[in-house]
């Protein structure tokens, strides 16, 4: 004979939870391959590829604080329905983990592997990031070395200025006497 169990049913912050950690590691993993995008870039010295990357970005951190909200809102919620900690301070607010922690299995299970992953993905792009900003800055210093080159060889005395630069220097007026 079949044992039937009873359905469980669905917690609704579960579902929730699940489609904010989804909606955010979808969003993150766009995010990364802008940010690798951005690098090749950078790279290249392609400034209209930097800039259309840089308009990615931006819409995609709107996008993330848009789930940002709605995960503020599920955080609120799950404060209400758990209850804060008893030896919890005033800046306390729970993690997505804590909260993962206090549903019913499996939804317990599977909310942490989704924020694990989340987690780890926040963090290479992290460190993606700063390679890229340490990229940016390279450039960035090369470029000024270029024009310091440029204007060096355009300035007549070569002298450098007070800031530690060479500066254009005066314009040079030669002419020839043709009265004497």
């Amino acid at each position: 004979m079949v044992e039937i169990r009873p359905m469980r049913k669905p917690d609704p912050m579960a579902a929730e939870l699940e489609q904010i950690l989804r909606d955010l590691t979808e969003q993150h993993e766009r995010l990364r391959a802008t940010s690798q995008r951005r690098r090749a870039a950078i790279r290249a010295a392609d400034p209209g590829a930097m800039a259309e990357c840089l308009t990615a970005e931006a819409a995609l951190a709107q996008r993330i604080a848009e789930i940002e909200t709605r995960r503020e809102g599920l955080v609120q919620r799950a404060i209400e329905r758990f209850g804060r900690p008893a030896d919890a301070g005033a800046d306390w607010r729970p993690t997505i983990s804590w909260i993962a922690a206090r549903l019913d299995e499996p939804d317990s299970s599977r909310l942490a592997a989704l924020a694990g992953a989340l987690r780890e993905l926040i963090e290479g792009l992290r460190a993606e990031r700063l390679a890229v900003r340490d990229a940016a800055d390279a450039l960035a210093s090369h470029m000024r070395g270029l024009i310091r080159a440029v204007e060096s060889r355009l300035n007549h005395s070569g002298a450098y200025g007070r800031r530690g630069v060479v500066g254009a220097g005066p314009a040079v007026f030669s002419a020839l006497d043709l009265t004497t």
